[in-house]
């Protein structure tokens, strides 16, 4: 059985050797950042879902590794990472729906964002604050704290996780 299990968790060893950044960036929100480009390293498309999940599990063992940070992302890229989130959330057999209301709230929004880690509101071009029924959503703010929620993870120390799964 462990050797399936190495198996599914190879493609996942093999892109964080290939990427050229030797840290990555953690949320709570089942994301493994890159933080030059503030992309998610392995799209669930891509990946084995079930590796993927025991991956993030082992990570969130220890939540003291967390500290609330400011995210600031380009709204394109900010909408294919929860996009990708939303995708995570339906194979592993979770509700997505809050994604969806925070998308449609941003879907016309151009530029940066910027979220705070305290009250999980969002702003345009870091200052405007985006106002919507959709961010009323019960979730909503758990959702955008958990993008906020965030660890700085050298390379050879996330590879470490991995092997030890």
């Amino acid at each position: 059985m462990k050797n399936i299990k190495n198996t599914a968790l190879k493609p996942i060893e093999q892109a964080i050797i290939q990427h050229k950044s030797n840290h990555f960036i953690i949320n709570k929100n089942y994301e493994i950042v890159i933080p030059e480009s503030q992309k998610t390293l392995l799209h669930p498309n891509y990946y084995d879902i079930s590796s993927l999940k025991q991956l993030f599990d082992c990570i969130y063992l220890d939540s003291s590794e967390f500290f609330p940070n400011e995210v600031e992302v380009d709204s394109l890229i900010f909408i294919h990472r929860l996009n990708a989130l939303s995708t995570f959330l339906k194979k592993i057999g979770e509700e997505s729906k809050v994604i969806s209301k925070i998308i449609s709230s941003l879907r016309r929004v151009e530029g940066e964002l910027k979220i705070e880690p305290i009250t999980g509101r969002i702003f345009d071009d870091f200052r405007n604050p985006i106002l919507s029924r959709q961010l009323e959503y019960p979730g909503v703010k758990d959702i955008l704290k958990n993008f906020c929620a965030q660890m700085e993870i050298d390379k050879q120390h996330l590879l470490f996780k991995i092997e030890n799964l």
